[in-house]
């Protein structure tokens, strides 16, 4: 379930050319099909915020999250975006 939810946040977030960070807001339903029922390009990045804590529960602390999205940042170049 969790390497088909990654594919699906993958595949959503670059058939919308996003760049940078994003969140990417699922539901499941009772026969076991995801639907995306959002693509946030700019989440709340406030700690304590869904996007701070659903990283916190996958092990991420919120220092190491905003870290990562700094780099990502750094790293980006208007040519390679989505």
């Amino acid at each position: 379930m969790t390497e088909t939810l990654k594919r699906l946040a993958k595949r959503v977030y670059r058939t919308l050319e996003m760049s940078g960070y994003a969140r990417m807001d699922v539901r499941l339903n009772s026969d076991g099909r995801f639907f995306v029922l959002e693509a946030n390009a700019n989440p709340q990045l406030a700690f304590g915020e869904d996007f701070a804590e659903s990283a916190e529960r996958t092990g991420l602390r919120y220092d190491e999250l905003l870290q990562r999205i700094l780099n990502v940042g750094l790293k980006w170049r208007p040519e390679q975006a989505g």
